[in-house]
Order: structure tokens, then sequence, then C-alpha cells
């Protein structure tokens, strides 16, 4: 009872537009999101046909994606070589960035899946709800042209293109620590200045992470930020040793 009524609650939210609400678009065609939010343990267990299920969308969603993506850097660094922006791609596209936005559009709440894979919560796991991101982006692809999923991509993906004052590109590792923390001490990381050097304006800042008060890594940096990703990059490292 507790399976079927999920799906009626799922299938409700979506056509009702609370989910499109979350996403920032609205479908012409709502039968287009309720695919992209199928996954295909539903199709079996209910015994459809194959093509009901989110992963073609998901195949044209990743492409889309990725051209998408490759757009925004070539504009905005004309001058780059083909190498770096490749790079800076990987990361912006990674299944770890997916994820981070699945979890922020709240995914795991719309995907309709088979009775074994929602009875085992399954619907938590990583590879599904980012998966579930792709197909959105086709869905969206198809129902609203390149515009519309350039819209999409642009509102969702721009935060975790991590650049510095010199347009430098850097891992988001602040983001990378507050997962990691959050997951096991479900707690936040704290970024505390303990120094500051130079004059007013040509300062260099250092800051210390701590979890639960106890002092982690340190970092610097011509500003607080760039200080913060230094100290959560060394906490990282610093955490990764504890481990091994």
């Amino acid at each position: 009872m507790e399976y079927k009524n999920s799906l009626e609650r799922i299938k409700a939210s979506i056509f009702s537009g609370e989910l499109e609400k979350i996403i920032g678009y609205r479908f012409f065609n709502k039968e287009l999101l309720l695919i992209a939010l199928t996954h295909k343990s539903y199709i079996y267990y209910f015994k459809q046909k194959y093509n009901y299920s989110n992963e073609r969308l998901e195949f044209l969603g990743d492409a889309v994606l990725g051209l998408v993506i490759s757009e925004m850097l070539m504009n905005k660094f004309p001058d780059e070589h083909e190498g770096a922006l490749t790079k800076i791609k990987s990361h912006i596209v990674s299944r770890q960035t997916l994820y981070k936005i699945a979890a922020k559009l709240q995914l795991d709440e719309f995907i309709l899946l088979g009775k074994s894979e929602f009875s085992s919560n399954n619907h938590n796991k990583k590879s599904i709800i980012s998966d579930a991101v792709e197909s959105i982006i086709g869905a969206i692809y198809i129902d609203g042209d390149l515009e519309g999923a350039k819209f999409f991509i642009k509102k969702h993906f721009s935060e975790y293109m991590c650049f510095d004052e010199n347009n430098v590109f850097f891992e988001d590792y602040k983001s990378l620590l507050q997962e990691k923390i959050q997951k096991k001490l479900k707690v936040k990381p704290e970024y505390r200045v303990i120094k500051e050097d130079g004059l007013e304006h040509r300062k260099i800042f250092y800051v210390q992470a701590f979890i639960k008060n106890k002092p982690y890594g340190t970092g610097e940096g011509k500003n607080k930020k760039q200080a913060e990703q230094n100290a959560a990059k060394a906490t990282i490292e610093i955490l990764s040793k504890e481990q091994t």
C-alpha cells in the first residue's frame, strides 16, 4: 500500500507543477517530465515498454549538457586551449556535480522506481538521481528546444563553474568537504580568519577550518573565499590521511 501511495503522490506532484517550480521550467508536455523521472526498474516491474523509461532521455541529455557547457566555456575563455577546457568541462559535468544538483532539486522525492528498489531506498543512490538530471535536460530539450535546455543548465550549473578573480578555474573544495562531513557527522565545517597580513589593499588572509570546534587545515589567499578554499583542500588531505 505504501508503495502504491508513493507512486500516486509522485505522479500527482509531477502533474501539479510542484517539481516544475523547483527546477524552474514549465513543460508544455508534462508526459516528458514523467518519463524523465521513470527509472528502468519501474518499467520492468510494471512490464511497460522500454522507451517509457528515462534512459533514452538521459542519453540525449548527456549530449546536450556537454554541448551547452562547452559553449559556455568557449565563450568565457576565448583564448584557452582545448586541453584545459576539457579538464574544466569534465569537472562540471561529473557525477559528483550532477548529484549535488539532483539533491538541491530534491529529485529523490520524484523518481518512479520498481517495488524492490523503492523498498531498499535505492532512490537515494547517487547514480539514479544523478542520471535523472540528464534525463530532465533531455526532456526539456525536446519540450522547449535548445534554448529551454540552455536556460535550465545555466540556472543550475553556473555556480559549479568556479573561477578566481583572475578567471582561473579551481576545484570547489568547500563543497567537497561539506558533502564529506555532512554525510558522516551531520555538521557543516566552520571557517575562521586567524590572521591578516599586508597593506589594506593588498592583504593576505589566513583561514583555518574547524569541524565540531576541532581545528583542521589552514589556507591563505588574496581574499577570504580563496583562503577558505585552500583551508578546505588542506582539511580534505588531513582527513584522507586519518582514514589510511
